[in-house]
């Protein structure tokens, strides 16, 4: 088992995986028996696979090992055994950090028609308009508010914003007070919520919720299990936490 999670560890995603478990379990707040077992699972499913084979980077196929063996949310959820009630009237802000990814594919839509002011500025960096690669145009998009200034996309993209406003299971949601250090540097403040669905030139986007939207969802349909989502929560690669932000104030 040491060689398996000392594999982990090499990896970038499954070294921060590890230091949330460790103190998650330092704290008292994981099951031990829990965790046990998804590691004696994952590492027996390692070995059938990969445990002879001549992997370039065996930290990150360990890594996805356990993604999976924690796929379903009721091992990251169940395996919590201290939650604290939220406090509504501390809480100030709903938020979550996403991948251009996620805001593209959930919360607004890229096109040429919903976008053509945009596209004309910036027509002489891609060349004609009619054989420019739609693919392409979420990231010159979202690069041309950010050399300009533009960060809030709510409103530079109002017309192209998506009905949904909340795209993680309210049984996943939970609430950590911000602390005065929170960084602003994307690199920083992802290191420091310890999010690994981000890939290297990915725009880093934070949503902003209703607070009073959120709390009249919970209160309609309110979750069995209402915790936030321990560290055995790996699959945030597709379902990144939401945390709830208090503004400091002396």
């Amino acid at each position: 088992m040491q060689n398996f999670i000392d594999q982990l560890k090499n990896d970038e995603a499954g070294r921060i995986f590890w230091l949330n478990l460790c103190a998650h379990l330092d704290e008292g707040i994981l099951d031990t028996d829990i965790t046990k077992k998804v590691f004696q699972a994952a590492k027996q499913k390692f070995d059938l696979t990969h445990a002879t084979s001549a992997l370039p980077d065996r930290g990150a196929v360990v890594y996805r090992v356990l993604c999976a063996e924690t796929a379903d949310n009721t091992v990251a959820i169940g395996a919590l055994r201290r939650a604290s009630p939220v406090d509504w009237a501390k809480i100030q802000q709903v938020n979550t950090i996403i991948n251009d990814a996620s805001w593209w594919g959930h919360y607004a839509a890229a096109h040429s028609d919903g976008h053509k002011n945009v596209l004309e500025a910036i027509a002489t960096d891609v060349g004609p308009l009619s054989s420019f690669d739609e693919n392409k145009l979420g990231a010159l998009l979202l690069e041309k508010c950010w050399n300009e200034g533009k960060t809030d996309l709510a409103a530079v993209f109002s017309k192209s914003l998506k009905d949904g406003f909340l795209k993680t299971a309210i049984n996943r949601f939970w609430a950590s007070i911000q602390v005065s250090d929170r960084p602003n540097e994307p690199d920083a403040l992802l290191n420091k919520l310890a999010l690994t669905n981000f890939q290297k030139g990915q725009w880093v986007i934070e949503v902003a919720y209703n607070v009073d939207a959120i709390k009249k969802l919970i209160h309609d349909d309110p979750p069995k299990d209402f915790k936030r989502p321990s560290a055995l929560c790996v699959n945030d690669r597709q379902q990144p936490r939401l945390g709830a932000i208090q503004t400091e104030v002396e």
